[in-house]
């Protein structure tokens, strides 16, 4: 509960705003941080820290997701711990597909913008090319017009991860 109360604010201003502001990231990662030492799963939370941190930073040097994203992944891996940031990532990926997905049927954009990127992954499979596969980059300035707020379902992600064992 510790960084996930104080991320429902970063998840409201990345759907508004598509912004995660460092003023809650990083103190939420240091407190991480704390916790990790003071229950002794320093270890644990570093490679979850080194993990999230770094597949969101490789993401990011792709040119798919922003600087926000990648600390609070990072702050995120911190609090989890391997192997715990991994079911989060992929639940808040999975989220975050669908919720793309639906904007682009939506706006009658699904073809024209997912169908170079799964041709592309088909024929690296199929033919095992070395080609680039396709995606989008961000823009320089600003907001992608079809981005998704990927922070926002990351927090969800955690927040879904961390009820399930209180539910069932």
């Amino acid at each position: 509960m510790g960084c996930l109360i104080p991320l429902i604010y970063s998840a409201y201003t990345d759907w508004k705003t598509r912004y995660l502001y460092d003023y809650i990231t990083i103190p939420v990662f240091l407190l991480g941080l704390l916790f990790a030492v003071l229950t002794g799963n320093v270890k644990a939370s570093l490679i979850g820290f080194a993990l999230a941190f770094g597949m969101m930073f490789f993401l990011a040097l792709k040119g798919g997701i922003g600087g926000g994203d990648v600390k609070l992944s990072g702050a995120l891996g911190i609090w989890f711990g391997f192997p715990n940031i991994m079911y989060v990532l992929l639940i808040g990926s999975i989220l975050a597909f669908i919720y793309g997905s639906y904007n682009l049927i939506r706006k009658g954009k699904w073809k024209e913008k997912m169908q170079p990127f799964f041709t592309s992954v088909m024929i690296k499979l199929l033919y095992d090319r070395a080609g680039k596969i396709y995606t989008e980059k961000l823009p320089e300035e600003g907001i992608a017009e079809d981005g998704v707020p990927f922070g926002t379902f990351l927090i969800i992600g955690a927040w879904i991860y961390f009820m399930l064992p209180i539910i069932f």
